[in-house]
């Protein structure tokens, strides 16, 4: 393992025999990779992680499914590891590179509450919107953070029978609001503001890695007509800073300082490799 690096996964495996889970795994003393890439638009963060010479007992165990890993990562020295990523599998495969056995996991971040719950709800008076996203996240089992709106009201009621996401989309888009799953938490955010956490700090004395690069999306804004641009970030790997929050930049070299909203975040990691960075994608606030 490279000196101070650190990561490990807690796996709870699916219940073959319905919902929930009844069985844990944990692995922390084995070599460790992944490639994560979240975004702030609505759809399901992904993670491709794999790990070294499990033993067969284990490898013999974990699903093609509905496993929920949660990855932490960080440094040994610098406060420990952090939450990274949670989800669960969508595929999963064993490589026999003898004398290396690499299991190889792609995971989704909200794959079953997305995807998979059913919600049935019929309201016939007028009921917040920011009552029904509460009471159907509460069905999904996750928790939800929803920035200040006006409490807008379906006035003829409201009702729905199918997936749960679809309704979410209806009733964020209903209050001007965007929509996320962010480490298995439902986050709804006006489409220019961010979280509204306390700004984290990326400079030279925090871990930033050369210089920010300029970027412009080549699609337009449906709202604004205009194409997206900011700035790319690379930073050690900074698992603390998710999309929607706000970051507060600052680079001598080119002379930029702002406060900025974080689009997407790509993490990078081999506890025993070359890559162990971040890379942001942030628009200024």
């Amino acid at each position: 393992m490279r000196f101070d690096r650190s990561a490990s996964l807690q796996i709870r495996l699916k219940n073959t025999n319905g919902p929930g889970y009844n069985q844990r795994l944990s692995i922390s003393d084995l070599r460790i990779a992944f490639n994560i890439k979240k975004t702030v638009t609505w759809g399901t963060n992904t993670a491709s992680i794999r790990v070294y010479n499990l033993n067969p007992s284990r490898r013999a165990i974990l699903k093609e499914w509905g496993d929920q890993y949660i990855l932490n990562a960080g440094y040994n020295l610098g406060g420990g590891e952090q939450l990274l990523f949670i989800g669960n599998s969508t595929s999963l495969s064993h490589t026999f590179n003898l004398p290396e056995i690499v299991t190889n996991i792609q995971v989704a971040d909200g794959e079953i509450q997305l995807n998979e719950t059913i919600v049935n709800l019929s309201y016939n008076s007028e009921i917040p919107i920011r009552q029904i996203i509460r009471i159907i996240a509460e069905k999904m089992n996750v928790k939800a953070y929803i920035a200040e709106t006006d409490n807008l009201v379906w006035e003829n009621g409201f009702s729905w029978d199918g997936q749960a996401k679809y309704a979410i989309d209806k009733c964020v888009k209903a209050l001007g609001l965007t929509a996320s799953m962010q480490n298995g938490k439902l986050i709804c955010i006006p489409k220019d503001k961010s979280r509204g956490n306390t700004p984290i700090v990326i400079n030279a004395d925090t871990g930033m890695i050369g210089v920010p690069e300029r970027f412009s999306y080549k699609q337009k804004d449906l709202l604004t007509n205009q194409r997206i641009s900011g700035w790319k970030v690379r930073t050690s790997l900074r698992p603390e800073i998710n999309p929607g929050d706000r970051v507060q930049i600052q680079s001598s070299r080119i002379d930029l300082k702002g406060l900025f909203k974080v689009l997407s975040a790509n993490h990078q990691g081999d506890t025993h490799g070359l890559p162990w960075y971040s890379e942001f994608e942030v628009i200024l606030l």
